[in-house]
């Protein structure tokens, strides 16, 4: 799956180069934009995907993340176990740490 967003990403890069081509007056001023977005936006952009894709077990345990985090995207949090045991373990385990508070 990682591999096929790497090549939609290798797609999205071919077709705005794409773009730039057919847009551009002469080849010297799209070589340079085209140079400039490789440069800033695609040689430091490393696609590494996260997506959970699957969950399991019969218990669900949802906590967030303490408030002063720099991003909101990640302050709920979502865990799955196959026993309650286990969720309990985890339970304690973030209770002894600050960063998180248990609903």
């Amino acid at each position: 799956m990682r591999q096929t967003y790497r090549n939609q990403f290798a797609r999205l890069k071919e077709a705005i180069f794409g773009d730039i081509d057919a847009a551009s007056t002469d080849a010297k001023s799209a070589k340079q934009v085209k140079d400039l977005l490789t440069k800033r936006l695609f040689e430091k952009t490393e696609l590494a995907v996260y997506f959970p894709l699957l969950r399991e077990g019969d218990f669900k345990l949802v906590y967030e993340l303490k408030d002063d985090r720099q991003s909101d995207r990640d302050q709920a949090q979502v865990e799955m176990f196959k026993t309650n045991a286990a969720m309990q373990r985890r339970v304690k385990e973030l209770k002894s740490r600050p960063r998180s508070s248990t609903r």
